[in-house]
């Protein structure tokens, strides 16, 4: 009866932590893309749409992963994988709102060309992402691995089990890329919406601190509580409306400007406002109304297509130039 009762045990252990790794798995896949679209979207303001924006955050996305990973792979029999993945998400969630505050709406500034010098685009734009960005990834790719422990079965289910947490990250994966730009997005907004996944792996850091039962209670104790601190503190920051703010209009603000009305949508963000006396309109980030290149362009462009018309009515395909 003891044996019996011990196996019953062991195939009960095994079955809750292949359903805790494929939560976590699901979970992992639905914050990790949920931050690059909400990423791309804040990081990209202000840069004029550049070519290397959404290159250059993809690859620090990328690289920072991989790093994740192979450090997990190095020190993995060293390391108590439920204390990591509870740790990890509160560190995860820690790491995005220190970048939200400190260099989203202060590390990317002015349009970036197509210039050749690499330094001035290092300076200017990769090396505020990835401070920003890479922290964050390299934790999470720590905890995508660290969740593939949880199933591991001594039956020789390994390649079935590979396959549903696989499944259940791009599951999550999918879900991220899906609801967040279409729904999430354009109900909150980009800053908050960051704000609500970081706070959704606080509260799985806390899930998994007391849920799962860390053995130690030490460690349980520790992790936990930073859990619940930092969820607070994420709450806290949602609440007061003056930490998670699109960078454009901490942009403006910061150079004495007033933003008079701002909206977003799963397209861009866009506000109405004035800056140094005059009224601007700006679309992620980037001036509608100022007399660029490309604004003086508008006007042409028309008449170019019709050079034959008698009328000094243009349409600057729905840009004002003022």
């Amino acid at each position: 009866m003891t044996g019996q009762r011990l196996r019953r045990i062991e195939a009960e252990i095994l079955i809750i932590g292949k359903r805790l790794a494929l939560i976590v798995a699901y979970v992992s896949g639905l914050t990790s893309l949920g931050y690059q679209v909400l990423w791309t979207r804040l990081l990209a303001s202000g840069t004029g749409d550049s070519t290397y924006v959404f290159t250059t955050i993809l690859t620090i996305f990328l690289i920072g992963l991989a790093l994740g990973a192979v450090v997990f792979n190095v020190f993995r029999t060293r390391i108590q994988t439920i204390n990591l993945l509870a740790l990890g998400q509160v560190v995860i969630a820690f790491l995005v709102l220190l970048g939200m505050v400190g260099g989203v709406d202060r590390g990317v500034t002015g349009i970036l060309g197509l210039s050749r010098n690499f330094s001035n685009l290092f300076t200017n734009f990769a090396l505020p992402v990835a401070l920003v960005v890479l922290p964050a990834t390299f934790v999470m790719g720590l905890t995508f691995p660290a969740a593939s422990a949880l199933i591991a079965d001594p039956k020789g289910h390994v390649g079935s089990n590979a396959g549903l947490l696989l499944s259940a990250n791009t599951l999550g994966a999918i879900s991220g890329t899906f609801l967040i730009p279409f729904f999430v997005i354009p109900l909150v907004g980009s800053p908050v919406a960051l704000g609500l996944i970081a706070l959704i792996n606080a509260a799985m850091g806390i899930a998994l601190a007391f849920g799962a039962r860390i053995q130690d209670r030490l460690p349980r104790l520790v992790t936990g509580g930073a859990g619940v601190i930092m969820a607070a503190v994420l709450v806290v920051a949602l609440a007061a409306g003056s930490f998670f703010v699109d960078p454009n209009i901490a942009r403006v603000q910061r150079a004495g400007g007033t933003i008079i009305a701002s909206e977003e949508d799963d397209i861009a963000s866009v506000q109405a406002g004035t800056l140094g006396g005059h009224q601007q309109l700006w679309v992620t980030g980037t001036s509608m109304t100022l007399l660029t290149v490309d604004v003086k362009m508008m006007p042409i462009l028309p008449l170019i297509l019709r050079p034959s018309s008698t009328t000094d009515l243009t349409i600057a395909f729905g840009m004002v130039n003022g």
